[in-house]
């Protein structure tokens, strides 16, 4: 139980939101805020904060790469490679790309929760395509 709301509650409102987290129509807070109020708890605004920095916490705590990400990343870097990084996430999704080391060895993060879509959506910005619509490298899907 979590803020007085039984967990299968909680992830099953989550669930419903999940897709206005990652387009980002809802920030964490205001998803959590919702989320309390559907499960008839009052959303206090040091909870809804609390539970944010939670989900962050426990975000990092598990965020895991593989041991030769980041070292074949700063090869491609090396070779003069262009990478992006183009990920279906909420808010906290750039926070652990920066925790993990990722972000400096991006040349770009597309994230949908920053443009407001996400993949496969056709609103969601394709990362290979130039402003006519040319291809500009090649995508490795990973």
């Amino acid at each position: 139980m979590l803020a007085g709301i039984p967990a299968d509650a909680m992830y099953q409102e989550f669930a419903r939101i999940a897709p206005a987290l990652t387009d980002g129509r809802l920030s964490m807070a205001a998803g959590y805020g919702r989320i309390l109020r559907a499960c008839g708890a009052e959303p206090r605004p040091e909870l809804v904060r609390a539970l944010a920095d939670r989900g962050m916490e426990l975000l990092l705590a598990s965020g895991r790469l593989f041991g030769d990400v980041l070292p074949f990343m700063a090869g491609l870097r090396a070779r003069g490679i262009k990478v992006a990084i183009v990920s279906n996430c909420d808010e906290q999704g750039r926070g652990l790309l920066d925790w993990l080391r990722v972000t400096p060895l991006a040349d770009a993060l597309v994230l949908s929760c920053e443009v407001g879509a996400a993949k496969p959506s056709a609103d969601f910005p394709a990362g290979t395509a130039g402003p006519g619509g040319e291809r500009r490298g090649r995508v490795v899907r990973g």
